[in-house]
């Protein structure tokens, strides 16, 4: 997987016995500052979490069935809170 600055998520095959780099699918992130910051995968490899300088953190499945929208701020959450939470929910059971 990469993140760049083009607002590209891009996922790549690289099994082998060939190891080369062949791209499987590309996510169009959504509301990008300036880069994706981070990313992370689930246990299932079904769905990927990522942020970017914004108020959101977004969950996508790799299927493209799904890209929501997680708001990082909301009233009575800390932020750093909430980021804690979305990412054990996505990494522990989603």
């Amino acid at each position: 997987m990469s993140a760049c600055q083009d607002g590209c998520i891009r996922f790549y095959d690289t099994t082998p016995p060939s190891g080369k780099w062949v791209l499987t699918r590309t996510v169009h992130a959504r509301d990008v500052g300036w880069a994706i910051v981070d990313t992370c995968y689930s246990p299932d490899r079904h769905f990927v979490i990522y942020s970017s300088w914004s108020r959101f953190v977004h969950l996508v499945t790799l299927d493209g069935e799904r890209h929501e929208a997680l708001p990082l701020e909301e009233e009575g959450f800390n932020r750093c809170a909430k980021v804690l939470y979305v990412c054990v929910c996505v990494c522990m059971c989603v």
